[in-house]
Parts: structure tokens; C-alpha cells; sequence
């Protein structure tokens, strides 16, 4: 994944080859745990790794 950059849960199931159920529960921890961030729409959710922050 390149950061910035959005990705549909559909096209990581492909890329990782995982079924459509374990895809969504990966992404729901990665959510939580911030480690992906989601655009917040319910129909066409879409899934990025944060931008870096500078400190």
C-alpha cells in the first residue's frame, strides 16, 4: 500500500487473496488499532495508510 493512496476493500481481498469475511474483519482492527484510516462512507468505503506526522 502506498500512503495516501485509497484502496477498496475488494481490491485488497485481491491482492492479499482473502475471502470478502476475513477481509473486512482485518480491516476493522487495522482501523481501530490506526494503523489504516477509512474515508467514513458506508457504500464505497475506501482504506488508506496514514499519512506520517512530523513531530
Amino acid at each position: 500500500m502506498e500512503p495516501g493512496e485509497w484502496y477498496r476493500a475488494s481490491e485488497l481481498e485481491n491482492i492479499l487473496d482473502v475471502r470478502e469475511r476475513r477481509m473486512r474483519t482485518l480491516l476493522g482492527e487495522l482501523t481501530e488499532a490506526r494503523l489504516l484510516e477509512d474515508n467514513g462512507v458506508t457504500k464505497g468505503r475506501r482504506y488508506r495508510k496514514p499519512k506520517k506526522k512530523n513531530h
